[in-house]
């Protein structure tokens, strides 16, 4: 028979306590640490904070205005250039999504140049009597985060 294991006091607490805790090393404090000791393999550092920096210059969802009521019968790069025509008399496109669901649905995200951009195009919108574009009246709403970061993954 196994000999019995001895009693001992149990201690609250968690099963991560005992794990080694070290803070992780952002970007901006490696790029000072080579800057310090001027090392000369520093402009292999920057190459690898590049895609961080492009990534911090990505525009915000508020900068977007979603436009929903899209026909479903035109080709997906003919639409992009149609709806660019219809919006350049009211502001500066950056870039359009044309997003197609499941359903037959189609729909797009207009980038701006700033949100304030993005709020004048949606008010301007709503306030003059709607020109309609291909036969319908598109909607225009603000684009809100959730679903662009739907789309960005599809």
């Amino acid at each position: 028979m196994p000999p019995k294991p001895s009693l001992r006091m149990r201690t609250w607490g968690t099963r991560f306590d005992t794990l080694p805790t070290s803070p992780p090393v952002s970007p901006p404090a490696a790029e000072a640490a080579i800057d310090e000791l001027g090392d000369p393999d520093a402009s292999e550092m920057t190459s690898t904070t590049e895609p961080l920096k492009r990534k911090e210059e990505k525009m915000p969802h508020d900068a977007s205005v979603f436009v929903g009521s899209l026909p479903a019968n035109i080709d997906q790069q003919d639409l992009t250039r149609m709806l660019s025509e219809h919006l350049s008399e009211h502001t500066e496109v950056k870039n359009i999504k044309v997003v197609r669901d499941s359903k037959g649905g189609v729909c797009a995200f207009v980038q701006c140049e700033d949100a304030a951009s993005a709020a004048t195009l949606i008010h301007t919108l709503h306030s003059n009597p709607p020109k309609q574009f291909l036969g319908r009246t598109l909607r225009y709403e603000p684009a809100r985060a959730f679903r662009t970061l739907l789309i960005s993954y599809r």
